[in-house]
């Protein structure tokens, strides 16, 4: 008897062992296929990209700067932003995903062919130039669950930016519920809402949209992410894509004015259209490039207090629509733990 314990224990342990093994083999052949489709759904939303780099150049425009509301000169001004942006989950259970996000932003502008505004008739001056550098994290808890029988996604996300190393000069909280009230092979509709609370905003309440539908006559995809974009998609093969239509950018950077009399951190804000087209390619396994063009509007462009609201400025630019050219280059989700 004993001897057949002393054989059966080995075995039972290698029975184990095989069906542990099994179960792991089983469970990364489900994980490798919800990661391959979390990469197709990240390229037509480039927000679900874990790593992702683009170069804004906006050729030159009229521009008119006011101070105090009183327009002080006008330039010809040119604008080149870098961007770079990683957001990676750090920890995923069951529903819950916490992510953590980096992200850079270099903006330089050439102001050209100055002419200031004055009673004296001021000849021309020679070109002004502004460069920043701003850095941003962020932190942010998703869950998915259920509420009166639908779908419902919430999240929580703490963020601050910065132009030094010695303190966060910014800090905003937001808080996001967002419903799929419709959900078939070809329509996706969702609504909810966000509330920010960001001492630089007017309004921290937001609605927000999101449609999705397949026009089967022509192959098309057409994406309502509102307030952020509408764009007709149309996909060549599973590595080529492109896309048109409007795309919403902002900007953020702090400035020391103080030499001028003004406040020594001033934020310097921008709310932005990128009217255009957009084509990008999988140059690689989970690697995208892109390429694109159109016509670049600056909606608002100000300069305030960094603990004031946006409203509240003191220098505004007020600058004409211009051609623009992006590049950029992305990693498609290559993480398990997106999907735990």
């Amino acid at each position: 008897m004993q001897k057949w314990i002393v054989l059966a224990l080995p075995l039972a342990s290698l029975s184990v062992k095989a069906q542990t093994n099994e179960a792991q083999y089983k469970q990364k052949i489900i994980d490798s296929i919800i990661l391959a489709r979390v990469s197709e759904i990240a390229k037509a939303y480039p927000m679900l990209r874990q790593i992702s780099v683009s170069n804004d150049l906006v050729l030159k425009r009229r521009s008119s700067t006011d101070f105090n509301k009183e327009k002080v000169f006008s330039s010809k001004l040119l604008t080149n932003r870098t961007r770079a942006n990683i957001n990676l989950p750090v920890f995923a259970k069951n529903r819950n995903v916490f992510n953590v996000s980096l992200n850079y932003s270099y903006q330089f502008q050439q102001y050209g062919n100055v002419e200031p505004v004055n009673t004296q008739g001021t000849a021309a001056e020679g070109d002004k130039e502004l460069s920043t550098n701003t850095y941003g994290f962020g932190l942010s808890y998703v869950r998915n669950d259920s509420l009166f029988h639908l779908p419902v996604v919430y999240s929580l996300t703490v963020a601050g930016v910065t132009a030094t190393s010695g303190a966060i000069q910014k800090m905003s909280y937001m808080a996001n519920v967002m419903f799929n009230l419709k959900r078939t092979p070809v329509t996706s509709l969702s609504l909810g809402a966000i509330i920010i609370i960001d001492p630089s905003l007017t309004m921290p309440f937001i609605p927000v949209l999101s449609y999705y539908r397949r026009l089967q006559s022509s192959q098309l995809e057409l994406l309502i992410d509102m307030p952020q974009r509408a764009i007709l998609r149309k996909q060549f093969n599973k590595k080529s894509w492109i896309t048109l239509g409007t795309e919403v950018a902002n900007s953020v950077s702090f400035l020391d004015l103080g030499r001028y009399s003004l406040p020594t951190t001033t934020n310097y804000s921008t709310f932005e259209l990128k009217n255009g087209l957009n084509f990008e390619y999988e140059i690689a396994p989970k690697v995208v490039a892109g390429i694109g063009g159109g016509i670049f509007t600056t909606v608002s462009s100000r300069m305030f207090k960094a603990t004031g609201r946006s409203n509240e400025y003191f220098i505004r630019d007020r600058t004409k629509p211009a051609p623009y050219l992006n590049i950029s280059i992305s990693f498609l989700p290559f993480m398990r733990s997106l999907i735990r």
